[in-house]
C-alpha cells in the first residue's frame, strides 16, 4: 500500500464514527489466542469491510446473513483493496471473510450488533442432541456428524436474525438453499438425502426437547429421478442390480436435459453434449456418462425411437488397462485383520463373519449386502452368490466362515422381519446399504491391525488377496475365474502379474544388454 493510498483510506475511516470499533477488535482477536502478525492481518480486513460497509451506507447494527454475501460479492471500488477483489482471487476472498466473520462475532459480543435472544445456549444444545441420538442407539462418529450440521444450522439462523420459535418449513428450505458464507469453521451443506435425514432429526430433537411446537417442519425426502420403464428394462434385459441402475439414473438425470427430445436425437449433439461434460471428469466418471448413455439409447432402440446407428455416437473413454498391480495382502495379514474384530460386541462379530466370507470366497460388498437366509444352504455347507448382472452360483461353504455366519445369527443380529443375512449393528436396524460402508470397516481393521498397506484400502483388498495368494500356491487362472465367477477369461489374466518369480523366469534381456 502506498503512503497516498494509506492515507486516503484513514481519512475515508476517520470520517466514519464506526472506525472506532477497530483498536477494540484487535484486542479481542488478541485475547482470543492470535499472534500479533494474524491480529494485524484480521484489522485490515475488517478495515475494508468498514470502507464498504461506510460507502454502501448500511447500518452497522443490521448487519446479517445478507450483508455478509453482499460484501462477499460486492464490485470492490474500496481503495487500497479493489485491485485483489477479483473473482479469480476467491481463496483470498475467502480468507477475508475469514476476519470479517470475526469481526461480526465482536460487534456481536459487544452489543453494537442487534441480534435474536436466544432462550438456549448452543453448547448445550448440542451436548444434548449427542445425548438424545446415542440414547437411540446411534454411534459417536454419527452424532459427531449430526452435531456439525446443527450447529451449522443453528449459526446461519442465527446470522440470519431468527429465532427457533420462527422455524418452519420455509426456513428450512432456505436453510438448504443458502449461498452460504457462515465461515470456514462450520460444515458445509448439501441438499441431499442424507443431509435432509439429519437435519430432520435435529430437528426431532428439538420437538422432543420443546425448542420448537412444529413437527410437521422435518424436511422430506429428496426426489429421487424415476424412470420406471428404462428402469424396468436394465432389470430383465441387462441383469443390472438396483444400486447400479438408480446411479445410472441419477446421471441420465444430468444428461437428458441438455440433449432434448429423444425423436430429435443426433449424433452430433450427443457427442457435443458428452464432451463438455467430459471436460469437468475424471476418466472414470466420463466413462459412467458414456454406459449410462448407451444403455439409454440401446433403450431407446429396442423401443423403436432411435435408429441403431446412434449407438455408435457415443465417443469410447481411453482407458488403459492392466497398468497396475492388484492390491493385495499376505495371508498372515489376512489374518490378523480378522483377529482385529472383537467378538464381545455385535459389530465385531458381524463384521468376522463378512470379513471371513470375502477372504475364503472372495465375495465382492455387494454380494455381502445382497445376502439372504434363502442363500444360505446348511445342509449341503453351500453359500448361493448373485453376482453381477445376476448371474447366480453356489459355492462351497468353509467351516471358519460358516461357523462366524452362525454365530453373528445367533449371538449379535437384531431380531426383526428383514431376510437380508447382514445388517446395521445399531438403530435403526435395517440392511447394510452404501457401497462405502464395508469398505470403511474393512480399512478401519486393516489400520487397527498396524499393516501399512499402500493401495487405497477397501474390501476390494480381500478379493484381490484371495486370488494372488491361490495363483502364487500354483492354481491355475481357469480355477481362479471360476471362484472370481468372471464371465470374461481376460478379466482374470490381470492376476497374471503378481507371480513376479515366475515373469523373471521367462523375461527376456533387455535389448542393449542392460539389467
Amino acid at each position: 500500500m502506498t503512503l497516498e493510498q494509506k492515507s486516503r483510506s484513514d481519512c475515508t475511516l476517520q470520517s466514519d464514527p464506526q472506525s472506532r470499533y477497530l483498536p477494540k477488535f484487535r484486542e479481542f482477536v488478541r485475547h482470543a489466542g492470535f499472534a500479533e502478525s494474524t491480529a494485524s492481518i484480521y484489522l485490515g480486513y475488517a478495515r475494508h469491510f468498514l470502507i464498504w460497509m461506510h460507502q454502501s451506507d448500511r447500518d452497522i447494527a443490521y448487519i446479517d446473513d445478507g450483508i455478509l454475501r453482499q460484501f462477499r460479492d460486492h464490485d470492490c471500488m474500496c481503495r487500497p483493496h479493489h485491485k485483489a477483489w477479483l473473482p479469480e482471487n476467491y481463496p483470498y476472498i475467502m480468507r477475508v471473510m475469514s476476519g470479517v466473520y470475526r469481526f461480526v462475532d465482536y460487534l456481536e459480543q459487544e452489543g453494537h450488533t442487534h441480534q435474536p435472544s436466544p432462550h438456549y445456549e448452543v453448547k448445550d444444545v448440542l451436548d444434548q442432541l449427542t445425548n438424545y441420538l446415542l440414547a437411540r442407539g446411534y454411534r459417536e462418529a454419527t452424532a459427531h456428524g449430526t452435531n456439525k450440521i446443527a450447529r451449522h444450522f443453528l449459526h446461519w439462523l442465527h446470522r440470519s436474525r431468527l429465532q427457533l420459535p420462527q422455524l418452519d418449513a420455509k426456513t428450512v428450505e432456505r436453510f438448504f438453499d443458502h449461498d452460504c458464507v457462515c465461515g470456514a469453521r462450520l460444515t458445509g451443506i448439501s441438499d441431499t438425502e442424507g443431509s435432509r435425514y439429519w437435519v430432520g432429526q435435529f430437528i426431532a430433537f428439538l420437538v422432543a426437547d420443546g425448542l420448537v411446537d412444529h413437527p410437521s417442519l422435518i424436511p422430506p425426502k429428496k426426489t429421487k429421478p424415476h424412470m420406471p420403464d428404462f428402469e424396468q428394462w436394465l432389470r430383465r434385459h441387462r441383469g443390472i442390480q438396483d444400486e447400479t441402475i438408480a446411479n445410472q439414473v441419477q446421471i441420465l438425470s444430468i444428461l437428458l436435459p441438455l440433449l432434448g427430445d429423444p425423436i430429435h436425437y443426433d449424433s452430433t449433439h450427443i457427442r457435443a453434449v458428452l464432451l463438455q461434460q467430459f471436460q469437468a471428469c475424471s476418466v472414470r466418471r466420463a466413462g459412467a456418462l458414456a454406459v449410462s448413455l448407451r444403455h439409454y439409447l440401446r433403450y431407446l432402440i429396442a423401443e423403436g425411437v432411435c435408429p441403431p446407428s446412434l449407438l455408435n455416437a457415443v465417443p469410447s473413454v481411453k482407458s488403459w488397462t492392466k497398468t497396475s498391480l492388484p492390491r493385495y495382502l499376505a495371508p498372515e495379514d489376512i489374518e490378523k485383520i480378522i483377529a482385529t474384530c472383537d467378538l464381545s460386541k455385535p459389530v465385531g462379530l458381524r463384521n468376522r463373519a463378512m470379513f471371513l466370507l470375502m477372504a475364503r470366497l472372495g465375495l465382492r460388498p455387494g454380494e455381502i449386502r445382497a445376502l439372504k437366509f434363502a442363500d444360505l444352504d446348511w445342509s449341503k455347507a453351500q453359500i448361493r452368490v448373485c453376482g453381477k448382472a445376476r448371474h447366480t452360483v453356489a459355492l462351497p461353504l468353509p467351516q471358519d466362515a460358516g461357523d462366524a455366519v452362525l454365530d453373528y445369527l445367533e449371538k449379535a443380529r437384531p431380531k426383526i422381519a428383514d431376510d437380508h443375512v447382514f445388517l446395521s449393528a445399531k438403530e435403526p436396524y435395517r440392511p447394510i446399504c452404501g457401497r462405502s460402508r464395508i469398505g470403511n470397516e474393512v480399512t478401519t481393521a486393516i489400520q487397527r491391525a498396524g499393516i501399512e498397506h499402500t493401495g487405497k484400502g477397501g474390501a476390494g483388498v480381500f478379493r484381490h488377496s484371495v486370488a494372488t495368494n491361490l495363483l502364487r500356491g500354483g492354481a491355475s487362472l481357469n480355477e481362479l475365474q471360476t471362484l472370481l465367477r468372471h464371465r470374461h477369461f481376460e478379466t482374470t489374466t490381470i492376476y497374471a502379474k503378481v507371480d513376479v518369480r515366475m515373469l523373471q523366469e521367462v523375461a527376456q534381456p533387455w535389448l542393449g544388454g542392460g539389467q
